[in-house]
């Protein structure tokens, strides 16, 4: 019985091995077929390969919705049309998915890739929402947007049925897609045209989103010297008949911003009047012959090269930008070319900035006086209130009240008085910083908000300001008008503890002043 047990269990042992050697072998052998069946492992090449891809889908989403975003429209596709196989292809998309192939021909999109101007389709296509407007603008022509004759890319945008758009501002603002998918064509798997293609993107994204001249200005020359190696720069709005600097970068010294050129010997002028890019290579320009902007340019090194790029929109020539090196390589010839191909979307931007600012200055100015108007001043005295508030910077304030006001007008008429307060306007004006906002606050108030100005600082401007009209000779309609001032100053955190107490403190000390005597400074 003992003996049948132990053969027994010798037995299944001997079983269990076997059938777990051969479980093994056969596990073995399935591994090693799923290992012959299985793609062998993504080569280093072609993950790269893989991976440049999904850059170059970003970098297309990003710049579809950027000018998007630059027209006003919903909605964007990005559509190859392939006249030879008869295929019309949307390959990104913008807030829309991507439609199926189409037949191009009969397709209206086929018409779009006939013609160079944006082209309405009416009635909305199918794949489009029904009551939008649906603008289809071909991607410029030659090489650069055709891989060969029969192909062109093609972008359709969808607007609001109440929505207007802008012909010039869609086919400028379609530019830099055209670049970017020429440059991922060419040879996306270089480093430097990556670098170029984020810093064009990151150009064109900066842009639109900065409404004021001069920081629009700042962020194009930036870039421009990223773009094409170069150590400094400049941008310059012209006029038609001069020139006037508005942006410099860089450690070399140049032109000074706000220096005005319209000397036949400016290099920037030069540019303007060919109406093309005008680029000195190292050896072709000899400082002093000419000068990139004035005569009155000072440099700390040589330049050894420059590049100078008139910026046009539909109605001319608005600004030029200039980019110069003052190391022995030349300028970037790619960056360059990039640089020039934006530049009629530079050069709207621009113009929209110097336009926005005219209307913004339009709107915070006191027609009668030129200075601030009250809406202006309140907004900057909450700006400076909240830097007081938030790092402790010194602020004051002075109010300013033309003595014996009424006896003005009556004397010499309303026409008299706003004489009397155009003149005392000037000279507050004359009298304060850049820095400082000088406004009408009401009636013959006026007020000076100082920025970064304690108690004994603004007590002297105010005592300025009242020398300075005392001594004023203002004459109307053919007599003498004598002026003086009160003025009230506060100041904090020295005297307030609470910037908007301010207001209210310079306003008590301004009344003391006119209750003392008047032609007064009365600082708490």
């Amino acid at each position: 019985m003992i003996l049948a047990l132990v053969v027994a269990i010798i037995a299944a042992a001997v079983t269990g091995y076997v059938v777990g050697t051969r479980r093994a072998s056969l596990d073995a052998r399935i591994r090693s077929t799923d290992a012959a069946l299985a793609p062998p492992p993504p080569t280093a090449a072609e993950i790269s390969t893989k991976t440049r891809e999904q850059e170059s889908r970003k970098l297309i989403a990003d710049a579809l919705r950027l000018v998007c975003e630059s027209v006003g429209a919903n909605t964007a596709l990005l559509w190859q049309a392939d006249a030879s196989a008869d295929v019309l292809h949307a390959l990104h998309a913008h807030a829309r998915a991507l439609p199926a192939p189409r037949a191009l021909r009969g397709d209206p999109i086929a018409w779009a890739a006939r013609e160079g101007t944006p082209l309405r389709i009416d009635p909305s296509p199918a794949w489009a929402d029904a009551a939008a407007h649906v603008v289809a603008q071909r991607l410029g022509g030659g090489s650069t947007v055709q891989h060969a004759d029969d192909r062109a890319w093609i972008v359709t945008f969808e607007f609001d049925a109440q929505s207007a758009y802008n012909p010039a501002l869609l086919a400028t603002a379609v530019a830099p897609l055209r670049l970017l998918l020429d440059l991922i064509d060419q040879q996306s798997s270089t480093e430097a045209v990556r670098r170029r293609m984020q810093l064009l993107l990151g150009l064109l994204h900066r842009i639109p989103v900065v409404t004021e001249l001069e920081p629009a200005a700042d962020e194009l020359l930036a870039a421009s010297i990223q773009l094409t190696d170069a150590t400094g720069g400049a941008v310059a709005l012209w006029d038609g008949e001069s020139g006037s600097i508005i942006s410099v970068a860089g450690g070399d010294g140049g032109p000074a911003r706000d220096g005005v050129f319209t000397s036949p010997t400016s290099e920037l002028a030069l540019a303007v009047r060919a109406g093309i890019p005008l680029i000195r290579p190292q050896g072709a320009w000899k400082p002093g012959a000419t000068h990139i902007a004035t005569p009155e340019d000072r440099w700390i090194s040589r330049v050894r090269t420059f590049a100078a790029i008139p910026l046009s929109t539909s109605t001319g020539i608005s600004s030029v930008l200039v980019v110069w090196s003052t190391r022995e390589q030349r300028l970037d010839q790619g960056g360059l070319d990039l640089v020039s191909a934006i530049a009629p979307y530079a050069a709207l931007h621009l113009q929209h900035a110097r336009q926005f600012g005219q209307l913004k200055m339009t709107a915070e100015t006191d027609a009668l006086t030129g200075l601030r108007n009250r809406r202006a001043f309140d907004s900057a005295l909450h700006l400076e209130s909240s830097r007081f508030e938030r790092y402790g910077r010194p602020i004051s304030l002075l109010m300013i009240d033309v003595d014996h006001f009424k006896a003005i007008n009556d004397q010499h008429g309303h026409e008299g008085g706003d004489h009397v307060l155009r003149e005392l306007a000037r000279v507050v004006q004359s009298c304060v910083r850049d820095v400082d906002t000088a406004a009408r606050f009401g009636g013959e108030e006026l007020a000076v908000l100082l920025p970064e100005t304690q108690r004994a600082a603004a007590a002297e401007v105010a005592e300025r300001i009242r020398h300075s009209v005392d001594n004023l000779v203002v004459s109307w309609a053919g007599r003498t008008v004598p002026v003086t001032v009160s003025v009230g100053v506060a100041s904090a955190p020295e005297r307030v503890k609470e910037a908007g107490r301010l207001l209210a403190t310079a306003d008590e000390a301004l009344y003391t002043a006119k209750k003392t005597g008047r032609n007064r400074v009365v600082t708490p």
